[in-house]
């Protein structure tokens, strides 16, 4: 693991301690013995950046990447809010024929959801995922973003969705993408909101820091300011929840996460106890994980512009 607390975006040795990350025994989808150690979240007082540290190295990562679950990334549109609005805003741009590349395309739901009409391609990891592109006439370009550093093809709009949160450097990727963008075209991110009221309300035990893979974050500000420092104009943002909103669902959530911040150790005691879906009795470094809060607005999503 990387022990270099220096921001990964800027080189900014002026980090602050946010707190430490609880442990987790899963990794996109499959869970591992032993547990990962969460390590401690950093944010970054000149660019504003979130990120974990340490990190794991590169092919680590991609290894346990090739190692997950096939069905971890796998949805549907109706699951999908950030998809729908996405085509809505990618539609009003280019009616038809325009290239788009979706970064982290898995299996091309959001690709096949944009439809044929549309030169489609795609960059994905995953062995069995990249398998099933070819019957939605989904053409995958590479298996790795470093790709675009030396990019032959250009393209109209560039997708990435839940990606970000994956890459130890945001701007760098924000900046290949520039590199492979057709003038005029534009780039859509949807991702996790470190300033989203209830990410800071739980700042480093929030749900969306324990996911092992997820090592940087970003927020509506940091987009706005790496965007201009770059030549693109955001010109749509949108927040949204990936779970359900409804009015149980927020009480519910609220409930259960406001208890895990005010009285941590007996919130601990009963995940030791059997309560909750992580196996703390014989891995008690999981006892602190906190719950999910899917009914949360706490992820948002950009259109920019070159």
């Amino acid at each position: 693991m990387s022990n270099d607390k220096s921001c990964p975006d800027c080189g900014s040795k002026k980090t602050q301690l946010v707190g430490q990350i609880p442990a987790t025994d899963v990794f996109a989808g499959r869970k591992f013995s032993p547990s990962f150690l969460g390590g401690f979240l950093y944010r970054c007082q000149e660019c504003y950046l979130g990120f974990r540290w340490p990190r794991m190295p590169k092919k680590r990562l991609e290894l346990l990447y090739a190692l997950g679950s096939e069905h971890n990334w796998a949805t549907t549109p109706e699951l999908r809010r950030d998809w729908c609005t996405a085509r809505g805003w990618i539609r009003a741009v280019y009616p038809s024929k325009a290239s788009v590349l979706d970064v982290g395309c898995f299996d091309g739901g959001f690709l096949d959801l944009l439809g044929n009409s549309y030169q489609r391609y795609g960059i994905e990891i995953h062995p069995i995922a990249k398998n099933r592109l070819d019957t939605r006439g989904i053409k995958i370009v590479a298996s790795d973003i470093d790709a675009l550093s030396v990019a032959r093809q250009t393209f109209d709009c560039i997708t990435c969705f839940d990606v970000i949160e994956h890459l130890e450097s945001p701007r760098n990727f924000l900046s290949l993408c520039v590199n492979a963008l057709k003038p005029f075209g534009h780039i859509l991110i949807s991702t996790g909101n470190l300033d989203a009221p209830t990410f800071r309300l739980m700042g480093s035990h929030y749900w969306y820091c324990t996911i092992a893979e997820h090592i940087s974050f970003i927020s509506p500000e940091w987009c706005y300011r790496v965007a201009e420092g770059m030549g693109l104009n955001v010109t749509q943002f949108t927040t949204f929840a990936h779970g359900s909103t409804n009015i149980e669902s927020r009480i519910k959530d609220a409930v259960k996460n406001i208890f895990c911040k005010l009285m941590p150790s007996f919130f601990a005691y009963l995940r030791k106890q059997g309560w909750g879906k992580k196996n703390a009795r014989e891995h008690p470094e999981l006892a602190e994980h906190p719950p999910f809060w899917g009914s949360a607005s706490d992820h948002f999503m950009v259109l920019m512009s070159r």
